[in-house]
């Protein structure tokens, strides 16, 4: 097994923010921690997950069914909110949906910890 670590977002924490998918086909299990450039902004970040069938290659297929992954919510209410786990991942693709409350001036940030074969 090996653990690999990747920032799936860093955007304006002004709006609400969405990142591309990133394909988990071969991943076992990951965690997510959100942080907010400020103590001011505020908002919800979520794990969506898509198990839709590519129509083209991995590689260039960008899905549009997107589902909510239970439990994989955190509300940031100031600086980082709690960290997301998924133990089991057993999905085709993930992406995090930021939804913006209070707006920041800075930046929300989403750090993947992943474990794969």
């Amino acid at each position: 097994m090996k653990s690999s670590q990747y920032r799936i977002l860093s955007a304006s924490n002004a709006t609400s923010q969405t990142s591309g998918p990133i394909d988990v086909n071969q991943i076992v299990s990951a965690s997510f921690v959100i942080a907010n450039g400020d103590t001011t902004a505020a908002g919800t970040a979520k794990l969506q997950c898509s198990n839709q069938v590519p129509t083209t290659t991995r590689d260039n297929f960008v899905p549009t069914i997107w589902a909510d992954i239970p439990n994989a919510t955190s509300v940031i209410a100031a600086g980082v909110g709690p960290a997301i786990v998924i133990g089991a991942m057993c999905f085709s693709y993930i992406r995090v949906v930021f939804t913006s409350t209070v707006a920041g001036n800075t930046t929300i940030t989403v750090d993947m910890n992943q474990i794969s074969p």
